[in-house]
């Protein structure tokens, strides 16, 4: 019998996750060392996401690319461990891992944003059941303040639930955003 065969479904769907988060980082690194003029930009931002696209909190990392001044494109990726199970009350292992992508338009220190997001999650109804895994679709429109001489941000987003679990759906949502730009 072939090895991978014999791994428990999360360990696979946990290894194309890895494979991602790598491919993504490394086109990362290839961008800033090829197409980086200036050292006074900052195209990299570290965020934490409270509600929004992982279900609660996510720690998140964007890039972005400049097309203009004032318009460009924020590629991210974020991760969460735990989701609250509502029909036991409590908090379980969930990862999840948004992945996104917006266009938006910034002058002085506002910044409009819009775009979608994908979140890959694994998840299981109670701690002794298998794992599953899934996917969210999630549509976006956020505004982004920057303070502290723009490094730190303050955001809000409409982030609506338009798929999970296999069905489409509307299930609005919302996140606040708190990012430092590097």
């Amino acid at each position: 019998m072939n090895k991978i065969n014999r791994l428990p479904d999360w360990y696979k769907y946990w290894i194309k996750i890895q494979i991602i988060f790598r491919v993504f980082f490394l086109l990362i690194g290839i961008n800033n060392n090829v197409f980086c003029q200036k050292d006074s930009l900052r195209l990299n931002s570290i965020f934490i996401e409270l509600s929004g696209l992982a279900a609660e909190f996510s720690l998140n990392y964007e890039h972005q690319f400049l097309f203009s001044d004032n318009i460009g494109l924020n590629i991210g990726i974020g991760y969460s461990p735990i989701s609250f199970n509502e029909h036991q009350h409590r908090h379980l292992y969930s990862p999840r891992f948004p992945i996104q992508i917006k266009t938006y338009y910034q002058f002085k220190k506002h910044t409009f944003d819009f775009g979608g997001a994908i979140t890959p999650y694994i998840w299981h109804e109670t701690e002794y059941s298998s794992y599953n895994s899934d996917i969210a679709l999630f549509g976006q429109i956020g505004y982004k303040y920057f303070v502290f001489n723009d490094l730190c941000y303050i955001g809000i987003a409409f982030c609506p639930n338009i798929f999970d679990n296999g069905k489409f759906l509307f299930f609005p949502w919302g996140a606040l955003r708190f990012g430092y730009k590097f």
